[in-house]
């Protein structure tokens, strides 16, 4: 599915998304060890909401990816 608007956040760390015809905003990152992307919806709408969302969730599941 093609991607409407792409934002990059963190130095690319975090990639804030919505797909064409979707009004919601996604979340990516990168799982290095298991080489693949986490992705998860932000069930908002509003850009700003979504970037303070993302952020937070980054900060969550960074220590947890860097974990195992």
């Amino acid at each position: 599915m093609a991607t409407r608007d792409h934002r990059r956040l963190m130095g690319g760390e975090i990639q804030l998304y919505r797909y064409a015809g979707k009004p919601t905003w996604y979340v990516r990152f990168y799982d290095r060890a298991k080489q693949r992307y986490l992705v998860r919806s932000l069930r908002t709408t509003d850009e700003l909401q979504a970037t303070d969302e993302a952020i937070h969730l980054w900060k969550q599941l960074v220590p947890l990816i860097e974990a195992g």
